[in-house]
């Protein structure tokens, strides 16, 4: 039987996402931790706490664009892609 679990949830501002969690949804920051080359960036990981339920909080770039996504799915998946906007069927194969 699973009795507790500890999400982790990536952001982008560590800082800023404990004080809302801390300030607004009255959470407690159980620690942070920064980046093993400097102890004055900010932090990179962080706990906070309430009612016994814990969430881990890890730094994370922002997702990039990627316009191929889904074509290249698509392709693995059907084998073709249509590259033309006017193409109104499928190819035969």
């Amino acid at each position: 039987m699973v009795r507790q679990i500890a999400p982790v949830f990536f952001t982008m501002d560590i800082p800023a996402t404990l004080a809302y969690y801390t300030g607004k949804l009255g959470f407690a920051c159980l620690g942070t931790w920064p980046t093993a080359l400097s102890l004055n960036d900010p932090p990179v990981y962080a706990i906070v706490a309430r009612n016994q339920q814990v969430i881990h909080f890890r730094c994370a770039e922002p997702p990039t664009a990627n316009s191929d996504k889904y074509r290249d799915e698509l392709l693995r998946v059907s084998g073709f892609v249509l590259t033309n906007p006017e193409q109104t069927s499928l190819p035969v194969r």
